[in-house]
C-alpha cells in the first residue's frame, strides 16, 4: 500500500544543536531517516539546517524552514498539511527533480539569498500565498508551478525560467517576473487542459488542448535533443476566441532518433507569450522490453527478470495494485523478492531509469 510517512518535522527548530551545523539526512521507504543514501535507520530526524534527500513520498505537519538543502527526487511527492508554511530561508535551497512534486497547503516564502529550482517535468503546488522577498533573484521555474493565492515579489527579487505560471489569485511584483515587471505580467493567452507526445511506429505525435482562447494568435511547436536549447519547429494557428474545448495535434516529419524535448509556446495578438510545459518522446524506448517470468507468478514470491538493454545501477522498480498505489519499491535486478503479504490479483510493475519508463503486466496467483 503506498503510504505517506507523517515525519517529525515539529522538532526541526530544536534541532542541529550547534548553530550553522550540518549533515545529511536521506528518506526511507519505512519512514524513517538515514545518513547514507540507502543506508540504515539513523534514529535520527533532520534539523534545519541538514541537507535533506527525499525520494520517498512523505507528508509533514506544522511550518518547515529549510537553512541547509531540501531536495526531492525519485518521482517523490512531498506534502506539507495543515496550516504550516514551507520558508526557504537565506543560503537555503530547494531543488525538485524532474518528476516529483511539492505541495504546500498554506504559504510559501523565498527569503533574499535563498535558491530554488523547479525542473523540467517537476510541479509545485502552493494552496495559500508565494512571497519572493526583497533581492531573492535565483528563483528558477522550468517545470509546472500553480499558487492558488498571491504571487508577491519584492523589489529586486527575480523569478525566471521556461516553465508555467499559473497564480489564481492577485499579483504583486515590484522585481521581476518571467521578464516582465509591474503587477501585469500578462494575461493568460490561452489556458491549456493538456500537452502530450505519443510515439508509434517510428513517429511522434503531439496533441494538445484548450479550454479558453482570448484575443489569441498562434502556438509554436519546439523542440530541443537536451531540454534546454529549443529550436521552434512549425506555428499554428489557433480559433483565437472560444469558451469551448479546441483540440490541436502535429506530427514530426524528421523526429530525433532517440529521446526528444518539445514545448508549446503561445503567443496572443498583443505579442504576449508564455510556455505550457515540456514533454519528451523517446522512439528508442518502444526497442526496450521487459520481460517478468514467471507469469502468472504462482504459489511463490521470487519474480526474474529479462532485459534486452543495459540497466544502469541508478534504474528501480515499482509494483502498483490495480488502483495505482505502490505496493513495493526496489531496486532493478534480474531478480526481485515480492513480499509475501500480496494478495491475489493484477499489478502493474514499473521500471523507471531516467526518462525511460516500462510497464508490464504481472498477475498473482
Amino acid at each position: 500500500m503506498n503510504q505517506r510517512f507523517l515525519l517529525a518535522f515539529a522538532l526541526l527548530i530544536l534541532l542541529g544543536a550547534k548553530a550553522g551545523y550540518s549533515a545529511d539526512r536521506f528518506s526511507r521507504a519505512d519512514g524513517t531517516w538515514s545518513a547514507t543514501l540507502g543506508g540504515p535507520d539513523c534514529g535520527c530526524v533532520p534539523g534545519q539546517n541538514d541537507n535533506i534527500y527525499v525520494n520517498h513520498d512523505i507528508a509533514l505537519a506544522g511550518t518547515f524552514t529549510i537553512k541547509g538543502l531540501l531536495e526531492i527526487d525519485n518521482n517523490a511527492t512531498m506534502i506539507i498539511n495543515g496550516t504550516g508554511d514551507l520558508i526557504v530561508d537565506a543560503n537555503g535551497s530547494l531543488t525538485i527533480r524532474s518528476g516529483s512534486r511539492l505541495e504546500v497547503n498554506n504559504n510559501l516564502e523565498f527569503k533574499n539569498n535563498s535558491t530554488a529550482l523547479v525542473e523540467t517535468g517537476a510541479s509545485l503546488y502552493v494552496a495559500g500565498n508565494m512571497t519572493n522577498r526583497n533581492n531573492s533573484d535565483n528563483v528558477t521555474f522550468n517545470g509546472d508551478v500553480r499558487v492558488d493565492g498571491d504571487l508577491n515579489n519584492g523589489n529586486g527579487g527575480v523569478i525566471s525560467g521556461t516553465g508555467s505560471l499559473d497564480v489564481g489569485g492577485n499579483i504583486n511584483n515590484n522585481g521581476t517576473i518571467g521578464g516582465s515587471t509591474g503587477n501585469d505580467v500578462g494575461s493568460l493567452p490561452v489556458e491549456v487542459i493538456y500537452f502530450r507526445a505519443n510515439t508509434e511506429n517510428g513517429q511522434v505525435s503531439l496533441q494538445w488542448a484548450t479550454s479558453l482562447e482570448e484575443n489569441f494568435a498562434y502556438f509554436t511547436i519546439e523542440r530541443s535533443e537536451n531540454g534546454t536549447d529549443f529550436t521552434p519547429m512549425v506555428d499554428i494557428r489557433g480559433v483565437g476566441e472560444s469558451t469551448t474545448m479546441q483540440i490541436y495535434s502535429w506530427v514530426d516529419p524528421q523526429p530525433f532518433a532517440g529521446i526528444a524535448y518539445y514545448r508549446l509556446k503561445a503567443t496572443d495578438w498583443d505579442g504576449y507569450v508564455e510556455y505550457h510545459g515540456k514533454v519528451v518522446a523517446d522512439l528508442a524506448q518502444a526497442q526496450r522490453t521487459l520481460l517478468p517470468y514467471p507469469n502468472p507468478l504462482v504459489g511463490e514470491h521470487t519474480l526474474n527478470l529479462s532485459f534486452n538493454f543495459s540497466v544502469d545501477p541508478s534504474a528501480h522498480l515499482q509494483l502498483l495494485d490495480v488502483q495505482g498505489r505502490k505496493v513495493w519499491n526496489g531496486a532493478a535486478t534480474t531478480q526481485i523478492q515480492l513480499p509475501s503479504s500480496l494478495t491475489e490479483g493484477t499489478y502493474i510493475l514499473v521500471f523507471q531509469q531516467g526518462l525511460i519508463t516500462i510497464r508490464e503486466r504481472l498477475v498473482i496467483r
